[in-house]
């Protein structure tokens, strides 16, 4: 879905892209900087990833400098500047998952419902390196069973103590860490005076991109971004929201006892996770028993020899500790317990 995701974007939104200031943007700079046509997919050349672009756009922002044709913060007479262009790339990119998941996959909220049911939700924590609010909302939705009367988020990103609290009253309060360390689609940061925001509905990626003013910081009035870190080799993660749920992360790999990892390949450019996995494997307490790692990375066309790399792949960096369930995602989701094993209380 990655690989293609500016392609099918523009073949969604048809041959007028300028309609939308962000689709418009983003067309502009295609043909400024790869001499591409988006109206006239698929005859022209293969459009980039999204992460080549991000990752191309950060890196010149971070060394404070322009591409040709396309300035670092003082937009040309197109409007045209480095800032809002990453702006827009994100928003297209997040309309383009719209598109694509036109109904929200159950899969998820499989998953949440029968960790819940099984008592092992509240003993769980999901770190992801996705986007998406997939996992989000069925936290949001079904981390508390019907009829139980709660209150406060289902979710817990890792950095509530930078926001104001909330008093829980006399009802009970679920809180699960749902730990997004290349950030989110859903949250908007404000560049002036940092304040940050985390929206929800199906339509806020929609209401951005054909109104912008709702994205306006209702504080100083700056135009809020998305904070979104690219899988590229080079990231960017000084966000200080980003580095508290860092530092969440680690703690929680330190102080868990198995690891499940769900669709993940270990890429090469992940160094980060790589360190922040090993470090949790490495600092942990001479007490605490040896920490379980589990692949659920199958799916039916996956081929012997891809598995035994990724497994190679894994037990390189953690050792033996590594177990592949050959379990595709969707068969987790319909009985975690046969991994996860019972609850402790």
């Amino acid at each position: 879905m990655q690989h293609d995701l500016f392609t099918t974007y523009f073949a969604g939104v048809g041959a007028e892209p300028g309609k939308v200031p962000a689709s418009r943007e983003v067309a502009n700079f295609f043909q400024v900087a790869f001499g591409i046509d988006v109206a006239d997919l698929p005859s022209s050349r293969p459009l980039p990833t999204f992460e080549e672009v991000l990752g191309l756009i950060d890196l010149a922002m971070t060394r404070r400098e322009s591409l040709h044709g396309v300035p670092l913060d003082t937009p040309d007479v197109d409007g045209l500047d480095l800032r809002s262009l990453r702006r827009s790339l994100v928003l297209v990119m997040a309309d383009a998952i719209r598109r694509r998941v036109v109904e929200t996959p159950t899969i998820h909220r499989d998953l949440v419902a029968k960790l819940r049911d099984g008592g092992r939700l509240q003993e769980t924590s999901f770190i992801t390196t996705n986007y998406d609010t997939l996992i989000d909302d069925a936290l949001y939705d079904h981390a508390v069973s019907p009829g139980v009367s709660s209150v406060g988020p289902a979710v817990d990103y890792g950095f509530e103590a930078l926001g104001p609290r909330a008093d829980p009253g006399s009802r009970k309060r679920i809180s699960i860490n749902l730990l997004k360390v290349h950030g989110s689609l859903n949250w908007l940061h404000c560049p002036a005076c940092t304040d940050l925001v985390v929206t929800h509905g199906p339509d806020i990626v929609a209401r951005l991109l054909h109104d912008i003013e709702t994205a306006r910081c209702t504080h100083c009035d700056t135009m809020r971004e998305p904070v979104i870190v690219p899988p590229t080799y080079y990231k960017d993660l000084s966000n200080v929201y980003l580095g508290v749920v860092w530092n969440r992360a680690a703690r929680v790999l330190r102080e868990c006892s198995h690891l499940i990892f769900c669709g993940y390949s270990l890429p090469d450019a992940d160094m980060h996770i790589k360190y922040l996995v090993k470090t949790g494997q490495m600092n942990r307490l001479a007490v605490q028993d040896r920490l379980r790692i589990t692949l659920v990375n199958h799916h039916p066309a996956k081929k012997q020899p891809a598995q035994d790399q990724e497994i190679e792949r894994y037990r390189r960096l953690f050792g033996e500790a590594v177990v592949d369930a050959r379990l595709s995602f969707e068969d987790f989701a319909l009985d975690p317990g046969a991994i996860v094993g019972r609850p402790r209380h």
